[in-house]
């Protein structure tokens, strides 16, 4: 089973590839309100992803 938070990075992750591809750019307010999470989760699991994509 997967986790809430792993649920809610893939779901993020997803709705910004769909932006990306038409071009547009989507605020965290947005991703939280679209996939239905809070902005602070949404917030802090974007954080991690940067993080550790900085760090390969």
């Amino acid at each position: 089973m997967l986790s809430l938070t792993c649920k809610t990075a893939i779901k993020a992750v997803v709705y910004l590839a769909s932006k990306y591809q038409s071009g547009q750019k989507a605020g965290i307010k947005e991703i939280a309100e679209f996939i239905d999470a809070s902005e602070h989760t949404v917030g802090k699991m974007l954080q991690v992803l940067v993080k550790r994509k900085r760090n390969q």
